[in-house]
């Protein structure tokens, strides 16, 4: 059970919208969504070395072409804001 639905009907401005009415109903599919997201997932698989070397380079990769950006991003609003 969802905690709501909208459907719409092409070429019409009228929106329908179905919710449960009974609050105990709400509050079950609350308590039930809660549950489930306390659940931990299952483990994923594993990582090959040539898989996690190839992505701590990509991510070096990502973080060297991005420090300079941000930095020039701040320096340019420091001046903004100052002059």
């Amino acid at each position: 059970m969802d905690l709501g639905v909208v459907q719409t009907n092409k070429g019409e401005n009228l929106v329908e919208v179905a919710v449960p009415m009974v609050e105990t109903d709400i509050n079950a599919v609350y308590e039930n969504a809660i549950h489930v997201l306390s659940i931990k997932p299952l483990e994923g698989k594993k990582v090959d070395a040539a898989t996690a070397q190839e992505d701590y380079h990509r991510n070096v990769r990502i973080k060297c072409a991005a420090s300079p950006s941000f930095s020039l991003l701040l320096v340019i609003i420091f001046f903004c804001v100052v002059c």
